[in-house]
């Protein structure tokens, strides 16, 4: 119960569509600069932690957000 309380809260503070745009404005920016830039260290955490102030909430529920709608796995 407490998993699909998350899930749900996770959901509502990070609307999925605000997210992958957010995620799609970022790519489109490193991808002209650093064609291999997801696979960098600390790329990741660095656009969950500008990301999770927009949505007022802290960047582990951004990483979250992202493994869970497949926008941005972890490796």
């Amino acid at each position: 119960m407490e998993q699909a309380a998350n899930e749900f809260a996770g959901r509502l503070l990070v609307p999925v569509e605000r997210l992958q745009q957010f995620y799609d404005e970022f790519a489109v920016q490193f991808d002209a600069k650093l064609p291999h830039w997801r696979s960098y260290e600390g790329v990741r955490s660095a656009f969950a932690d500008s990301v999770a102030v927009k949505f007022g909430v802290n960047a582990q529920v951004i990483e979250v957000r992202l493994d869970r709608e497949g926008i941005w796995l972890a490796t």
